[in-house]
């Protein structure tokens, strides 16, 4: 072993003065950039399913519970608060945290404008840690004992419509079930949102859950539904299946790819981009590898054919070759990644570069380092390139000694 390391690093220092060395630093340029894309693909993409999945889920949570509907609408029929079914649901694993909610479809008229909104109601138990991430202006919806409050959160997109600022009055109406003319209700606007998805902003704005109670004739026991959030969204079909079993046959589930399909799929789409953009860096660094072994081994005929006449093995061959390469991989892996790093910070904590929010629901790039890909990443590209050079080291050692004598 310590022979062939030896040996290694005479060509190392020899391949210094010859062509090799361009290639070699080709190469090492090669692995770089390769996995400096792999690092940066993995978290610009992972950045963007967290970011986009907290800010759906923050508002939507990851299962609802409703009363059964025959086609999709925002009117919520009620359904009394079950306080034995809380219990049972907060003690599934994974789950995080349930709240109340309704929803009510209204119209808001400022001056000359109107808007179709969503009026969905939230009350103490609402968990304003997913939420307060996006609200720009303003504060969050104070509730008293004794009256609905007057306050809502109006997300920046009607807001900017409709020309309303932070403090302002509204008139919104209403189509009660039960009265045929609409009611009209007067909000203050407490404070602004924007999550930049466009289905969220176009459509809702938050308000005191007694507000719809009012307007429905609801008690003070009705509910629209239960919202349920979980610690990790890949358990929620799973959870989803359990809670569907333990609600009556009038009620029915929803879980947050089931509402908003389309964005999932993206997402979806975003993940195979990734797994492809990996595969063919992985394949760029290996072959870039193999070409300058390939090159190495040419230019080296003699010398293997002279260290074969003096004696050494064919596995001894392979080493020295595999020893140069390797070292080049680990350094070029080194290098990516210090060259991604210092990238990503620069547009995590900078943000460098913008994007059009209609387009991707986020305003800039975003950067997440999940280190479990990264370590993957790092191992996979240095176990494969290090794979890759067994065949052009198993070339090497099947030169023959008289043959690589007479070379040039």
């Amino acid at each position: 072993m310590d022979f062939e390391y030896f040996v290694a690093k005479k060509i190392r220092h020899q391949g210094r003065r010859s062509f090799t060395r361009v290639i070699m630093r080709l190469a090492f340029i090669g692995i770089i950039i390769s996995v400096a894309v792999m690092i940066a693909s993995d978290a610009i993409g992972v950045g963007f399913q967290t970011e986009i999945k907290n800010k759906i889920t923050g508002f939507s949570s990851h299962i609802q519970v409703s009363k059964t509907k025959t086609n999709f609408a925002y009117e919520n029929d009620s359904i009394p608060i079950n306080l034995a079914f809380e219990k049972k649901v907060l003690a599934l694993p994974g789950v995080k945290h349930i709240q109340y909610y309704a929803t009510k479809p209204g119209i808001i008229k400022s001056g000359g404008e109107i808007e179709g909104v969503v009026l969905k109601g939230i009350d103490k138990t609402f968990d304003w840690d997913y939420f307060k991430p996006n609200l720009v202006e303003g504060s969050i919806l104070q509730f008293n004992d004794s009256s609905p409050s007057p306050d809502i959160i109006l997300s920046s997109t009607l807001a900017n419509k409709l020309n309303l600022k932070l403090h302002d009055t509204i008139v919104t109406f209403f189509f009660p079930k039960t009265h045929s003319a609409p009611l009209a209700r007067n909000f203050v606007i407490a404070g602004i949102f924007e999550t930049d998805v466009e289905e969220i902003d176009n459509t809702f704005m938050l308000a005191d859950l007694r507000q719809i109670r009012s307007l429905d004739k609801w008690d003070k026991n009705s509910i629209g539904g239960y919202e349920i959030f979980m610690n990790n969204l890949n358990t929620v079909d799973t959870t989803n299946k359990i809670i569907r079993a333990m609600i009556p046959v009038d009620q029915e589930t929803l879980t947050i790819h089931e509402r908003y399909p389309q964005i999932f799929d993206w997402l979806g789409l975003m993940d195979m981009n990734i797994t492809i953009i990996l595969t063919l860096m992985t394949l760029v660094a290996s072959i870039n590898m193999i070409t300058a072994l390939l090159i190495m081994i040419l230019e080296r005929t003699q010398m293997i054919g002279i260290l074969k006449a003096l004696g050494i093995t064919n596995s001894g061959v392979r080493k020295i070759f595999v020893f140069n390469a390797m070292r080049i991989i680990g350094l070029g892996i080194l290098f990516g990644n210090a060259f991604a790093f210092a990238t990503l910070l620069l547009q995590k904590y900078f943000h460098i570069i913008k994007l059009p929010k209609e387009s991707y629901y986020l305003s800039e790039v975003p950067v997440f380092f999940d280190w479990q890909h990264i370590i993957a990443i790092n191992a996979g590209a240095f176990v494969l390139c290090s794979l890759s050079m067994l065949l052009p080291s198993i070339l090497a050692a099947r030169i023959l000694p008289v043959k690589a004598l007479r070379f040039e």
